[in-house]
């Protein structure tokens, strides 16, 4: 009998199994005898049984017992390393506080990034990237004009940069805590390298969640599932390893734009009454104001999971102060996924030396200009010559194939 299902239940649940000790053993360092990872332990066994009552015999629920221990334990050693490393991340999330950094996307934030290779550019620069070329990134670093953005990735763009406060409020609401946000955040030791994480759990956060990375996107057309795309894997390494950091939650969130009021008053959550805030799907909801200033768009976010009455009292308090917006949106939530990725410091000694590497050619072709990577470009875009020959007479017993010349 085939047990790949079994196989890929367990896989597929174990970071809801951590996500569950994490919650029920924060407060407590003999995790085996505690009674409530005792109780998660009896509940997740009947439920993997449950699950497979259909097929079950005692040959199958043999192995389930197996497979079920090892999980078990591997997810219970998995606790226990991070509850050694409290103290550390208490005291990591002090320090990181303390630093002195430029506001993301201010003048000096964007001075500071020319001089580093970011997170956000790592798997470009180790010719892994899903947006650019390791030869595409070189030749943006050494170039002094900047390749125009295309209004479509404009678009996108500012699509995140509007929401990802949405995102960050749905988190904090989800996990009961605040998120400390930063700027560019040089790494400590690699002089070269730096990032801008979206933001860190604070020091009041439940124990088990203090000082865990999160990183948000926001994509307003990409399919997404609970797997992690490597690029922006690659991205939360180099974030947890700048801020020596052990856990970051990747969190996508989509998002859309109800055509007007009429609409977003329509979509709601009832459950013995008028849910606030919460669309038909159990999802919230709010409205957002476009503000135009001289450094660009601000944005203005209606208080969290408020009633209709609530957010137009606070939108004609906000134009009383500010005046007319630019612009105003009703949104909704209408799917996420947070996915949890543990710091992999194998991975990233592996890969300090592309990393330097990168960084030497960028001050390389700083200093004798960047024509030898514009060259290098330019020739992959035409491509290989093809070859040219001449047969001049068939073989007996071959025929030439298109994909075999």
């Amino acid at each position: 009998m085939d047990l790949t299902k079994i196989n890929d239940y367990f896989e597929n649940n174990v970071e809801v199994l951590e996500r569950e000790l994490t919650n029920v053993s924060i407060d407590t360092d003999n995790l085996e005898d505690d009674t409530r990872v005792v109780k998660v332990r009896v509940d997740y066994k009947q439920c993997i049984l449950n699950e497979f009552k259909d097929i079950l015999t005692p040959d199958i629920e043999y192995y389930i017992d197996g497979y079920f221990e090892l999980w078990f334990q591997k997810s219970l050693d998995t606790i226990k390393r991070l509850h050694d490393k409290r103290d550390h991340l208490y005291n990591k999330m002090i320090e990181l506080k303390l630093l002195k950094l430029p506001e993301q996307r201010s003048e000096e934030w964007y001075k500071i990034r020319e001089n580093l290779l970011t997170a956000s550019s790592l798997a470009d620069a180790l010719g892994k990237g899903h947006f650019q070329t390791r030869d595409g990134l070189l030749l943006a670093k050494t170039s002094e004009q900047k390749d125009t953005i295309s209004k479509a990735s404009r678009d996108i763009m500012q699509w995140g940069v509007k929401y990802e406060p949405v995102a960050t409020m749905f988190y904090e609401h989800l996990n009961n805590l605040k998120i400390v946000e930063f700027g560019l955040i040089p790494h400590p030791k690699l002089s070269v390298f730096g990032a801008s994480p979206d933001g860190i759990t604070d020091i009041d956060s439940p124990p088990g969640l203090v000082g865990r990375m999160l990183e948000i996107k926001c994509p307003p057309k990409r399919v997404f599932t609970k797997e992690v795309p490597k690029h922006y894997w690659m991205q939360m390494q180099g974030q947890l390893e700048v801020c020596d950091l052990e856990e970051c939650d990747f969190l996508q969130v989509k998002l859309e734009e109800y055509n007007d009021v009429t609409e977003y008053e329509s979509d709601v959550m009832v459950n013995d009454g008028l849910v606030k805030g919460y669309t038909s799907d159990n999802l919230p909801k709010g409205l957002v104001l476009d503000y135009e200033t001289e450094e660009g768009i601000e944005y203005e976010f209606s208080p969290w999971l408020a009633s209709l009455d609530d957010i137009l009292n606070w939108k004609n308090k906000i134009i009383g102060e500010r005046g007319v917006c630019t612009n105003e949106k009703w949104w909704k939530i209408t799917r996420y996924e947070c996915t949890l990725v543990r710091r992999d410091k194998v991975w990233w000694n592996s890969v300090v030396p592309d990393i330097i590497k990168f960084w030497s050619e960028v001050v390389h072709y700083r200093e004798v200009g960047n024509e030898e990577v514009k060259q290098k470009i330019q020739s992959r875009k035409r491509g290989p010559r093809k070859k040219v020959f001449t047969v001049q007479e068939p073989i007996k017993g071959y025929l030439m194939d298109s994909d075999e010349e």
